[in-house]
């Protein structure tokens, strides 16, 4: 009987993952579609969402700005990476993050600047996070955090639960 080396996976397994992973992938577009619909609507375009590999960074997720060439010009397009292993796979937990980026996406879709040279969230990510259904307080570390707020929450896992269109295998 051969005996699998730690990280060796058989096709078998590999399917299996992939086959998890781009259902996850279908639950958190779902979960961005919810909250893009409620707080951005025709506000802003939908952004491109991409799901972040295990260890490759200690963030929740982040927002990425591309240009692409179209014939005689250049078009813009953001995609919000997310991880779901700082997450812990849970749904609220992955909505706060979507809610968390789609504000940075809604800033950059208007030129705003949200956050310093260093980072740190100011004041315009604050005024449009707390207009989005977001908590806000400050943190040393980040500028401002956010969460979701208790309305926000509730209409989220409520859609969730209606819908059942969420769950982890």
């Amino acid at each position: 009987m051969k005996t699998a080396i730690l990280g060796e996976n058989t096709n078998r397994e590999r399917l299996i993952f992939c086959y998890t992973l781009a259902y996850v992938k279908i639950q958190i577009e779902i979960i961005c579609d919810i909250l893009h619909d409620i707080f951005f609507g025709e506000k802003t375009p939908r952004p491109f969402i991409q799901l972040l590999e295990e260890g490759k960074t200690d963030d929740y997720g982040y927002l990425a700005c591309y240009e692409i060439r179209v014939p005689n010009n250049f078009k813009k397009f953001n995609t919000i990476y997310v991880s779901l292993h700082n997450n812990d796979g849970n749904p609220l937990e992955v909505a706060s993050t979507l809610l968390h980026e789609l504000v940075h996406h809604y800033n950059a879709c208007r030129g705003i600047q949200d956050h310093s040279p260093d980072g740190l969230h100011n004041e315009a990510f604050r005024v449009a996070a707390e207009a989005h259904g977001l908590l806000v307080y400050e943190d040393e570390e980040y500028g401002y955090e956010t969460e979701l707020n208790p309305e926000t929450k509730k209409y989220v896992y409520d859609q969730l639960i209606a819908f059942k269109k969420w769950s982890l295998i």
